[in-house]
């Protein structure tokens, strides 16, 4: 009998092998003092999975042969978190979610529907304005936190008056586009928070034109973006209708302003 026929012979008889307790069991069995923090239900918290060299006929994978492969279940996780981190959300907003969007009113709904629907096509543009404390950074966040599952690129978000800030110190090191040629060129979803917030309540020319010329770039070259603003869409016309129309023409049906009344802030009742 030659070295083939005798190699064929044993992997045959491997693979009817019954399926008892093999090597791949034990290392795809949960260990919870191992692994607490990982109930993975595809790996059992081992981060690692067991592929078989062969199966039976049957279809029965049995035997001990085969190599340890990386869990793509804990990988899409870690990758994910790692595009969460990279995106810059402040820590009060790492945990927000779609999902833990409560909502009972009409208003509610309507920027909810909206933000499920741009996180599962992020596309154009998605405008979230008014009336302060009512969930629009929970929502901004809660695309970020979908959107990092599945994007190669990490999303960025930015806080307008730290943006604005980091745009005034690039210039005066003479490096003023670097910020901004970031942001405008950026293929992810970029997502500015406080959009056009100021202290005295009406923003500078200086902020409404860089507003422009960073939302022009992104909507010129159809990037996705999501602007959650304190002032409604028609309040923002009043400051700078050239802005206001370049937003609306690009969000379309995605425009969403709430009107301003304090039953609708949250925020003092709980983080949002």
């Amino acid at each position: 009998m030659s070295q083939n026929q005798s190699q064929n012979g044993a992997l045959e008889s491997t693979c009817k092998v019954p399926y008892t307790l093999t090597l791949a069991q034990r290392m795809n069995q949960h260990d919870p003092k191992r692994y607490p923090d990982n109930p993975c239900p595809s790996c059992n918290g081992s981060g690692w999975l067991y592929e078989y060299a062969f199966e039976d006929p049957t279809g029965v994978k049995a035997g001990d042969q085969g190599c340890r492969v990386p869990c793509p279940v804990c990988y899409d996780r870690k990758h994910a978190a790692k595009n969460r981190l990279a995106s810059g959300l402040p820590e009060e907003l790492k945990n927000k979610t779609l999902k833990g969007f409560e909502c009972s009113e009409p208003w509610q709904r309507q920027a909810l529907e909206a933000a499920v629907s741009f996180a599962k096509n992020p596309e154009r543009l998605l405008f979230l304005g008014g009336q302060s404390g009512c969930g629009k950074s929970h929502l901004a966040a809660g695309i970020i936190y979908h959107v990092s599952e599945s994007g190669s690129q990490p999303p960025l978000y930015y806080s307008w008056p730290e943006l604005l800030a980091a745009v005034r110190r690039s210039s005066r090191n003479w490096r003023a586009d670097d910020v901004r040629d970031l942001v405008k060129d950026c293929r992810a979803v970029v997502v500015l928070d406080d959009f056009l917030a100021a202290p005295n309540g009406r923003p500078s020319t200086a902020a409404l034109e860089t507003a422009f010329e960073i939302i022009s770039a992104r909507t010129a070259n159809k990037r996705p973006t999501v602007l959650a603003s304190p002032y409604t869409a028609e309040g923002i016309n009043g400051f700078y209708s050239v802005l206001f129309k370049k937003i609306s023409r690009a969000a379309g049906d995605r425009l969403i302003s709430i009107d301003p009344d304090e039953r609708k802030d949250f925020s003092m009742a709980k983080v949002v």
